[in-house]
């Protein structure tokens, strides 16, 4: 067989058409990839956390920044008034906060940080 035959078949081979085989390996990989992805749709969808209505959440402290002593509480009342009026969320009474405060072995003046206040939606049962 001469140089430009055995040239002209292996041109052939790379030209035809894929086979079966390389059909079933795409739908394969295709049904692979389809299936990670409901599957990871699935799994989020069941971490997500919806709050109820029965559910309440903790208002924590704000840190000013600003020097500004009068923005000390006026913000988180500002917020825990605006909070208390949605018809969607409850906000943990000031009275259970203390008293969980209490349980919790800490003064009731406690500043709320975000530690102190993840322990106390832990302790009170909330949800966020």
């Amino acid at each position: 067989m001469s140089a430009a035959a055995s040239s002209s078949a292996a041109g052939w081979r790379e030209e035809r058409a894929p086979g079966r085989g390389a059909i079933w390996k795409i739908a394969a990989g295709a049904m692979l990839v389809a299936a990670l992805g409901a599957g990871w749709l699935y799994v989020r969808s069941k971490k997500a956390n919806r709050l109820t209505e029965k559910d309440s959440i903790v208002l924590a402290d704000f840190a000013n920044y600003t020097g500004d002593t009068i923005l000390d509480d006026t913000l988180k009342t500002a917020l825990n008034v605006s909070l208390r009026q949605s018809p969607f969320l409850n906000v943990l009474p000031e009275s259970q906060v203390a008293a969980t405060l209490e349980q919790m072995t800490r003064p009731t003046t406690t500043k709320l940080t975000p530690d102190v206040a993840r322990e106390l939606c832990l302790r009170a049962g909330s949800k966020a």
